[in-house]
C-alpha cells in the first residue's frame, strides 16, 4: 500500500482522540482521513478541531467513500458488531473498541463477515489508557495458542494502532483479532451459563 493507511471514524468520540487521532502524529504511514457522526455538525466541528480532512453527512457514506482503507469504531458497544460487519462487508479494514462483540454466537458471525470479505478485525485493548503507560511484552492466549508480542517504549494506543496497520497491509495478525474474539465470548459466554444467566444478546444475525 504506497499511500498512507486512511482511516475513517464512526463517531466523533473523546476516545478516538488518544485511540487514533494522537497516536497518528507518530505514525506518518497512518492517517486519520474522515469522521462522521450522528449529527453532521458535531462532526465538522471535530474534524475541524482535529484537521481531519474529510467530513461525511453518516456513517454509511463513509463507508461507501473509496479513499478510506480502515475504520475505527468507537460507538455504544450495542453497535460494534453490526457496524464492524458492514465495514467489512465495504471492503474496509475494522479497528474497534471492545467488546468487539457481545458473545460467541456474533463472534463466530463476525468472524465468517471477515473470513468472506478478507478484511482484518482487530479489537483495542488499552492497559491505563489515560495515562503515559509502556510496557515490553503483551501476551495473547487465542487463535494458535499463546502469542508474544514484545513492545520498544510505544504506549499501548500507539503500538496496537501500529501492529492493526501491519495486519492491514498483509503483515502479522493484529494482537488480538476476530478469531480471537470468538475464543474469548465462548469463555465469557461459559461463566455466565454457570451463573445462572443468560448470555448478552445477540446484536449480528447469521
Amino acid at each position: 500500500m504506497p499511500h498512507p493507511l486512511r482511516i475513517g471514524i464512526l463517531g466523533a468520540a473523546p476516545i478516538a482522540v488518544a485511540a487514533i487521532i494522537d497516536p497518528c502524529r507518530r505514525l506518518p504511514d497512518v492517517l486519520p482521513y474522515a469522521v462522521a457522526a450522528r449529527d453532521p455538525a458535531r462532526a465538522t466541528s471535530y474534524a475541524t478541531r482535529h484537521a481531519i480532512p474529510i467530513v461525511h453527512a453518516n456513517y454509511a457514506n463513509l463507508l461507501a467513500d473509496l479513499m478510506v482503507d480502515a475504520v475505527y469504531i468507537p460507538l455504544p458497544n450495542s453497535l460494534h458488531a453490526e457496524w464492524a460487519a458492514r465495514a467489512l462487508q465495504a471492503g474496509k479494514h475494522v479497528l474497534c473498541e471492545k467488546p468487539l462483540v457481545a458473545n460467541a454466537h456474533e463472534a463466530a458471525a463476525l468472524a465468517q463477515v471477515a473470513h468472506e470479505s478478507g478484511g482484518t478485525a482487530g479489537e483495542m485493548h488499552v492497559v491505563m489508557p489515560f495515562l503515559p503507560h509502556h510496557f515490553n511484552l503483551v501476551t495473547v492466549y487465542g487463535r494458535g495458542g499463546k502469542r508474544l508480542f514484545r513492545v520498544a517504549g510505544d504506549t499501548t494506543y500507539t503500538y496496537q494502532l501500529r501492529a492493526f496497520a501491519e495486519a492491514a497491509r498483509g503483515g502479522a495478525i493484529p494482537p488480538t483479532d476476530v478469531h480471537d474474539a470468538v475464543l474469548n465470548m465462548r469463555l465469557i459466554d461459559s461463566v455466565y451459563r454457570a451463573a445462572g444467566l443468560e448470555v448478552r444478546s445477540a446484536l449480528l444475525a447469521t
